[in-house]
């Protein structure tokens, strides 16, 4: 039964072998009877770890790069006389002819190369004795193998974070290793000599003999994800690898089984999957409500187009026949209700084609750019006249794939704005171009207008969002229009800065003609 904490030994390991070093510590730790505070593997090394934690033992290798272990063995008498130097030799016939100086200094020499099943009690035999009692008594000489491949194999498994469990064709666990207390909750002396079916929930009763089975068969058993049950009867998600052991004949005689806790990745995969379907389900919400927006749109501008029309129609005759009969003041009360239906109808008439914009499939075809540009300014061309517009477009504009009708649309309502939003007493200028990176067409229409600032830029391309800038009127749809056909072609909007400092680029992205389908 290991020793509290308090009653242990503190021991430094002096050793220029990295795992020599490591293997005696662990083996140490194990055992609940010693705690390492220091390693050195060096004769400098040694003395300054030493005196720094003045151990109660220290665990000596006589060959030692630089300062020797002969040399450090005075040094560590006199700096550190309360503690006890144990000597770890690679041959005690070498060690013979000095024995008496060995007698002299240490308290116990462990030869390396037979075993290491006596390491443990013979530091507690050194401790318990003292170093007075030591140097009268002849030196014992104990060996520890810390190369034996069983004392690898049992460090390994005793370390390992997976849980190491050894049973018999029947089921019987004959290994335990202390991982698998971790994992389970029973100690080895609680599960060794029990059955294996104590882990098995009830809700699989033919899970082990199944994998009893493979195992006789020779089979080997590779991330096998399952369940098992802990002592406390709560159910974990675990990875088991579960191999045949061989005898001496060739026969399996038993089976190992390598368990990984693997619960934390079972909930982050189950809450991506609720994640995934919640995600789903509020797209295809979103899809329907897109859907039943855009036919309400189509239906309400319809139908809000009709009386309006009427509306304006009654007012224009009205302007017309009587608007000079009307005094002055019922003359500027008829021109503000024309105006704003005729803003209105501006506005129910961008919301039908909004609504309607990209609807069906649509068709692709290879479109030239300078074409629908070209078409664009011919329906452009009174406003670009009225406003002194300058219009430049690049050459050989690139070709891109997509439906005519609604790439039209996307240029005609990028050159009104530019044209548009530019103040009074300064003549529009607006460049086209464009170029092809790869399998994408890039198309820029610069102005020198009044611009987007930098916080709004995100936003003027959803419905109803304007240009915090005065005297300008619209509905707020256009950008939106475009950035809805673009969106459906495969590509993308967004803005820049303008020209000289001014005004603001809008640019878009489609997929170029010679791009594979």
């Amino acid at each position: 039964m290991p020793v509290p904490l308090s009653e242990t030994h503190t021991v430094v390991i002096v050793d220029d072998v990295p795992e020599i070093r490591e293997i005696l510590g662990f083996l140490l730790e194990e055992s609940g009877w010693f705690r390492i505070v220091g390693y050195a593997g060096s004769g400098e090394e040694a003395i300054d770890v030493v005196e720094r934690e003045r151990p109660d033992i220290v665990l000596l290798d006589l060959d030692l790069p630089g300062m020797g272990g002969w040399d450090v063995l005075p040094i560590l008498r006199e700096r550190h006389p309360g503690g006890a130097v144990v000597v770890l030799s690679g041959s005690y016939d070498n060690l013979a002819s000095k024995l008496g100086d060995v007698h002299h200094h240490a308290a116990a020499v462990l030869e390396k190369g037979v075993s290491n099943r006596d390491l443990t009690a013979t530091l507690l035999e050194v401790v318990g004795k003292g170093r007075g009692a030591a140097r009268r008594l002849p030196v014992p000489v104990q060996t520890v193998d810390v190369f034996e491949p069983s004392a690898w194999l049992r460090a390994i498994v005793e370390a390992s974070a997976d849980a190491v469990i050894g049973k018999t064709l029947d089921g019987t666990i004959v290994s335990w290793n202390p991982a698998a207390e971790r994992l389970y909750g029973y100690t080895s002396e609680e599960a060794v000599g029990h059955s294996i079916a104590m882990l098995m929930p009830r809700d699989r009763p033919d899970e082990l003999d199944t994998i009893l089975a493979s195992v006789v068969r020779g089979e080997r058993l590779d991330h096998y994800e399952t369940v098992r049950m802990r002592k406390d009867g709560s159910r974990v998600d675990v990875s088991l690898t579960v191999s045949p052991v061989w005898g001496d004949g060739g026969e399996v005689v038993g089976a190992s089984i390598i368990a990984r806790d693997v619960s934390s990745r079972r909930q982050t995969e189950a809450a991506l999957a609720r994640a995934m379907t919640q995600l789903e389900r509020r797209n295809r919400d979103l899809l329907r409500s897109n859907e039943e927006l855009d036919s309400f749109a189509a239906v309400a501008s319809h139908d809000l187009a009709q009386p309006l029309q009427v509306a304006y129609g009654f007012l224009d005759m009205l302007r017309t026949d009587y608007g000079e009969q009307l005094p002055e003041q019922g003359q500027a009360w008829l021109e503000a209700s024309v105006t704003s239906l005729e803003r209105m109808r501006n506005l129910v008439k961008d919301i039908l084609r909004y609504a309607r914009t990209g609807s069906g499939e649509g068709k692709r075809e290879h479109i030239a750019l300078g074409d629908i540009v070209g078409d664009a300014l011919g329906a452009l061309s009174v406003a670009v006249s009225e406003r002194g517009a300058q219009v430049t477009v690049g050459d050989d504009l690139p070709a891109v794939v997509g439906d005519r009708g609604q790439l039209a649309l996307v240029v005609q309502n990028l050159l009104a704005n530019a044209i548009k939003f530019v103040p009074e007493g300064r003549a529009p200028q607006v460049t086209v171009h464009a170029r092809q990176h790869g399998n994408e067409v890039e198309l820029a229409v610069a102005d020198n207008g009044v611009g987007i600032a930098p916080d709004q830029r995100a936003k003027v391309f959803e419905m109803f969002q304007r240009v915090a800038s005065a005297g300008f009127a619209g509905s707020g749809l256009g950008l939106a229009i475009v950035k809805k056909i673009v969106t459906r072609h495969g590509g993308d909007a967004w803005v820049d800065d303008g020209i000289d400092g001014m005004g603001a680029t809008i640019r878009i992205r489609l997929p170029a003609a010679d791009a594979p389908a």
